[in-house]
């Protein structure tokens, strides 16, 4: 800016607190690459018009506010990437479990062939599985008042029928059936050990299969009769039996030597399979999950900062910030997508439904978390504090003070942890 006006500038009495605004701004569109509207000359002789304590000790404390700031903001910038490159990693074991899912999804439609003997034995391995589940006293009281309400509807309305899939405007049907229900599977049960826990009333399907139980009868004799190609039994769906096998296509159980393998296991070594293989995957995400919380808390706690700044200062020191953010948010909203649908294609820990396509997907792939925003930016509570100090004008410490203030959640960080993991004290921000 010319000398002129400048000395425009100082005619109408500039304040100290007004020179270290000015000197922020400037200093926020050089880092901002934007050239700067005043030249070290020209503070230098804005400087030496203030006459006042006041007025200087208000310019220094405003310079020392930038100092802090330009600080934040690249402590931020750090932690947006650090979360990117966390965020990063998860992302590659997630695409990796939706790849081989898709995987076996396709093979899953692809005819296996099998030995008559080994089409026995996958019959039998099912059947055992079917008699190795528990019941729940509620749903054999279900099932046994379905059975009952069969006398009123076709057989065939009720097969394979939850009770939850019952439509609305029937289920008083199948509801009056209850009392009459619960007299018949309390009489089936006296003398059954319960396997439940806490109380639980919980039994074994052998057990009411030896019982006598109907229900639990036709469950496990049907898989019997089930022939390859069968549309109601997916395990047997796209099986198909090959007779007189040459010599050599068998092993020793009599089974069909697949000599080609699923393709995923020809795709070299990856990530994932070595986690597999080592037992630490499951250390690993919980590792790299609680250190993209960190960043991303550490972030918006630097931002809600920013944001109360800029409201005591009028001036705008968000730019930077909010481009961040977008990537950080488009970062965890891509994750998160991606990790949703993994879910759909990982059965229950307790529960391995091998109608899953990715039912031999590593199990440590479950404990991939989903990220919310909402819970990693600081509370209501927490901005108002902070609010109330800055407003105060910035006592010594105030960074360090209102950054701490909004770690305000059961697994952040203490003030020792953050001074360790940013490296940072509010001296030396000083």
């Amino acid at each position: 800016m010319s000398k002129s006006k400048v000395d425009k500038l100082l005619q109408k009495g500039l304040t100290g607190w007004e020179v270290g605004i000015l000197a922020i701004k400037d200093a926020i569109g050089i880092r901002e690459a934007r050239k700067p509207t005043f030249s070290k000359a020209d503070f230098s002789h804005m400087k030496r018009s203030l006459r006042t304590e006041k007025d200087i000790n208000d310019y220094n404390k405003l310079i020392d506010v930038w100092t802090v700031v330009d600080e934040a903001l690249h402590v931020a910038n750090i932690c947006e990437l650090s979360a990117l490159v966390d965020l990063g990693s998860l992302d590659e074991l997630a695409s990796y479990g939706l790849t081989r899912a898709s995987f076996e999804l396709h093979l899953s439609m692809i005819p296996k062939i099998v030995t008559q003997k080994q089409l026995e034995d996958y019959i039998q391995e099912e059947r055992e599985k079917v008699l190795g589940w528990t019941w729940e006293r509620e749903d054999l009281v279900k099932a046994r008042a379905i059975t009952l309400a069969s006398e009123e509807l076709p057989r065939n309305h009720l097969d394979f029928v939850a009770w939850e899939d019952i439509p609305e405007d029937e289920l008083p049907l199948y509801e009056k059936q209850i009392p009459k229900a619960e007299k018949e599977i309390s009489k089936l049960l006296h003398g059954l050990p319960s396997v439940g826990e806490n109380g639980e009333e919980e039994y074994l399907a052998r057990d009411l299969y030896e019982a006598g139980m109907e229900e639990i009868r036709e469950m496990a004799d049907r898989i019997s009769t089930i022939t390859p190609g069968s549309e109601r039994f997916p395990p047997f769906r796209h099986l198909a039996v090959i007779q007189d096998p040459p010599e050599g296509a068998v092993d020793e159980n009599g089974h069909y030597i697949d000599r080609h393998g699923p393709p995923f296991t020809r795709l070299g070594p990856t990530l994932a399979n070595a986690l597999s293989e080592s037992g630490e995957g499951e250390e690993l995400i919980s590792v790299v999950s609680k250190r993209s919380r960190d960043s991303i808390r550490t972030f918006y706690a630097i931002k809600t900062v920013m944001e109360q700044l800029t409201e005591v200062l009028d001036v705008d020191l968000l730019e930077s910030i909010n481009q961040w953010e977008g990537r950080l948010q488009a970062g965890v909203e891509g994750y998160n997508g991606k990790t949703t649908l993994l879910r759909d294609f990982l059965p229950d820990s307790e529960d391995k439904n091998p109608f899953y396509s990715g039912k031999d997907l590593p199990e440590y792939l479950q404990a991939l978390p989903l990220f919310d925003l909402e819970r990693l930016t600081p509370s209501d509570a927490s901005i108002k504090k902070a609010r109330e100090r800055i407003t105060k004008i910035l006592g010594e410490g105030w960074w360090m003070q209102d950054l701490m203030e909004l770690f305000e959640y059961p697994d952040g960080w203490t003030k020792k942890q953050a001074e360790e993991e940013l490296g940072l004290t509010s001296e030396d921000l000083r």
